[in-house]
């Protein structure tokens, strides 16, 4: 009798994780719509909440807003695909990052240098193009790495200044490199 109580009540457990899974499941591929539809919402003119997005995208990522909603974009269609949440510090993602917080750098440095400011000027100077950007979509070239590029280039130039800046922004892209391909520095240069 005892091995019948058992056995419902292993039957029952298997039933219980396997509607949580369908469950967790279901919450991951509308988790994953979100996130396509945010990057959808954000590349077009749609109202509002599109406005919103954008603007959100433009002031953390400034001219390469686009980079973040095409991120959203390919996790979204990820969580979908495989039915489970992505994991956002693999070591490719990883170098990924690195390479788009280069990228945010270098474009902050070409502004800070264009526009001759000083340590202490580039996170007004940055705010107020970004400000004129949300106006006029044309003025988003100016807004260089965004509020992102901005803080690092604060940092970055404080410490190193401009030319510094560059050796080590070319130092994290070549990080970048090395772990979103996963190989080494002597491979770089091993055809060399």
């Amino acid at each position: 009798r005892q091995d019948g109580k058992l056995g419902e009540i292993m039957a029952k457990k298997k039933k219980q994780s396997k509607d949580e899974s369908e469950s967790s499941g279901v919450g991951i591929i509308v988790t994953g719509i979100a996130f396509m539809l945010l990057a959808f919402l954000g590349t077009g003119p749609y109202g509002l909440i599109g406005e919103i997005i954008k603007k959100f995208a433009v002031f953390m990522f400034g001219s390469w807003w686009i980079l973040f909603l095409g991120f959203c974009l390919v996790i979204g269609l990820y969580m979908v695909a495989k039915r489970e949440n992505a994991k956002y510090f693999t070591p490719r993602l990883i170098g990924i990052y690195a390479i788009i917080i280069t990228i945010l750098v270098f474009s902050h440095v070409s502004y800070i240098k264009v526009n001759q400011l000083e340590v202490k000027n580039i996170l007004s100077s940055s705010f107020d193009n970004i400000k004129l950007a949300f106006g006029n979509e044309a003025l988003i070239s100016n807004t260089g790495g965004g509020i992102i590029g901005s803080l690092i280039s604060i940092a970055l130039v404080y410490f190193f200044a401009v030319e510094g800046t560059y050796i080590f922004a070319g130092l994290i892209l070549l990080f970048g490199i090395v772990m979103l391909f996963n190989i080494t520095i002597a491979d770089l240069f091993d055809g060399i």
